[in-house]
């Protein structure tokens, strides 16, 4: 039986290591459940560091030019097909026949195509096919039979019909002035200009050219040439030197007349 006035006993709940580590987690404000990371944003795990260089994101079409170049002729192929060694070095289509081992590592050259290298030569702009003679004009693949068909460096047969040389048109004249005799052309200036040749009886026989007429005007030259061949044929030939782009071609009349 209890004393009266007697100390009274309060009996405390010891608590066990894993509720203390809990009260502990509570009083420094952290979750409860430690097992839970906490969540980061995707934009913060991907976003790069300021202080990396990302490098270039591109490659410019001189360094795949570079890479599709020619071991033989150094140029890069203006066409297809483009053949590669077993180790995958590239010759262009035009000295393919010229060489039996790959110039670069001497391993037997087949008859394997690059097919990678021909997808990648079809994006990039080909230059000219006069360029050796002075154009430096690049666009793409599509194009070039048009421009190369006007262009002002493409290859001509000389405008006088006794010449067998081929020529770039932008050289014509330097041809003719440096090539050709004096006495090769009656040489004109002005917008009208009238000329004739004389036939002898003798020349109905044979092959037989006159002399040519050159008229410079308004910027072009102009070329007559009249000649006859042993069977019988006459031909006078008008022709005119453009050193640029045809155009134009229909604001000039000839007359002729026997």
């Amino acid at each position: 039986m209890p004393r009266k006035g007697g100390n009274k006993i309060k009996m405390k709940e010891e608590k066990t290591s894993e509720e203390m580590d809990v009260d502990k987690c509570d009083k420094k404000g952290k979750t409860k459940n430690p097992e839970t990371p906490k969540e980061v944003p995707a934009e913060e795990t991907l976003k790069p560091s300021k202080d990396i260089d990302p490098g270039p994101t591109l490659i410019d079409a001189e360094t795949l030019k570079d890479l599709l170049e020619c071991p033989v002729c150094l140029r890069v192929p203006r066409e297809t097909p483009i053949y590669q060694c077993a180790r995958g070095h590239v010759v262009c289509g035009e000295c393919k026949p010229k060489v039996t081992t790959c110039p670069q590592c001497r391993e037997v050259l087949g008859n394997i195509r690059s097919l990678v290298s021909e997808k990648v030569l079809e994006k990039l702009p080909a230059s000219c096919k006069y360029s050796d003679h002075g154009c430096q004009i690049e666009v793409m693949r599509y194009l070039l039979p048009a421009h190369e068909s006007q262009c002002k460096y493409r290859i001509v047969s000389c405008v006088d019909l006794a010449c067998q040389q081929r020529v770039s048109l932008s050289c014509m004249l330097n041809h003719l002035d440096s090539d050709h005799e004096t006495e090769d052309f009656v040489r004109v200036e002005g917008g009208e200009y009238s000329s004739h040749f004389i036939i002898n009886e003798e020349d109905f026989q044979k092959d037989i050219m006159w002399t040519s007429d050159q008229l410079h005007f308004d910027g072009n030259y102009f070329y007559r040439e009249c000649c006859r061949s042993n069977k019988g044929l006459w031909y006078i030939c008008i022709s005119r030197c453009i050193l640029g782009v045809t155009k134009d071609c229909g604001i000039y009349v000839y007359l002729g007349a026997f």
